[in-house]
């Protein structure tokens, strides 16, 4: 059962303890770290956050709240090359 009926109903503390919970613990795939930047007042004060980067890497939403998401079992499959000299 989700803990809210919206997302936008989450509080950020509430992802960050399903990131800890859910995410980190089952070491999911999708999360990946990126720098955020703490207050927009100090521009050069940038911390290390874990988001879920699904939509990024998949091209869709996940399709679930959070705390429901069972998408840490998935494999991620490699994007196969078209041509020999790409990349």
């Amino acid at each position: 059962m989700a803990l809210h009926e919206h997302f936008r109903e989450y509080t950020k503390e509430d992802i960050k303890m399903i990131t800890r919970e859910v995410c980190i613990a089952h070491n999911c795939p999708y999360l990946r770290g990126i720098s955020a930047m703490v207050s927009p007042k100090s521009s050069e004060t940038y911390v290390p956050i874990k988001c879920c980067m699904y939509i990024d890497i998949v091209g869709h939403s996940r399709g679930c709240m959070p705390d429901e998401c069972t998408h840490y079992n998935d494999q991620i499959k490699s994007k196969k090359r078209r041509y020999k000299d790409e990349y």
